[in-house]
């Protein structure tokens, strides 16, 4: 799934300085993102924590692929779950099994998109 390079950032920080069993919380917001969503981030962390048991992070909202859908992480033991959330109707629209390490090289991924590196077999971006 695509994500702001902010958002990301943001949860690789969060993912980073998670030492325990539970999982940080990242709370800041992209700035660009609409606020015409219906429901809120109390609904969708509720809705994430229906479909995967565990501990959720502060849902964030993200506007993914033209539609505003929150974003929560949910820690269920040692796995790892990103749930999607539809922001107008409260209702679960996908949860993938992703690890700490996918979700830093994702964010590794668009940082590297953002800046205009370009990674080849012979000269990979430094």
């Amino acid at each position: 799934m695509k994500r702001g390079i902010k958002e990301l950032a943001v949860l690789v920080a969060g993912l980073a300085l998670t030492a325990g069993p539970g999982l940080a919380a990242p709370k800041a917001t992209n700035a660009a993102t609409p606020t015409n969503h219906t429901v809120s981030a109390a609904v969708a962390r509720k809705a994430a924590l229906a479909a995967v048991r565990g501990k959720a992070s502060t849902p964030k909202l993200e506007n993914e692929e033209g539609k505003m859908q929150y974003a929560v992480f949910v820690r269920h033991g040692s796995a790892l779950y990103e749930v999607m959330v539809d922001a107008h109707t409260g209702k679960v629209t996908s949860k993938e099994k992703t690890s700490d390490a996918e979700e830093r090289r994702e964010a590794a991924a668009e940082a590297r998109a953002k800046s205009g590196a370009h990674t080849t077999a012979r000269h990979p971006a430094k």
